[in-house]
């Protein structure tokens, strides 16, 4: 097979991680606070992650309702829409 092959990028290893398997969702949950109504996009986690977010399954995300989250082009975008904390 020739040519290139679009969105594939090769890494010799992977990196070391940073966070925990989940991420740490207590400081996004402040970030997101921190910017009511504004969107914001977190590439690192699963955009099948958005549920989670959107029902508060996640302690982080409550209560259920507060936060709202959407996945596009395979990437994870949320918002606070909560009142006053």
């Amino acid at each position: 097979m020739s040519g290139a092959v679009a969105h594939v990028r090769w890494v010799g290893e992977l990196p070391d991680r940073e966070r925990g398997p989940d991420g740490n969702h207590a400081l996004i949950a402040e970030e997101l606070r921190s910017r009511p109504g504004e969107w914001a996009m977190l590439p690192d986690l699963a955009p099948s992650f958005s549920a989670q977010i959107r029902s508060g399954v996640n302690t982080a995300y409550r209560p259920a309702g507060t936060y709202e989250a959407t996945a596009r082009n395979g990437v994870l975008y949320a918002r606070y829409v909560g009142g006053a904390r």
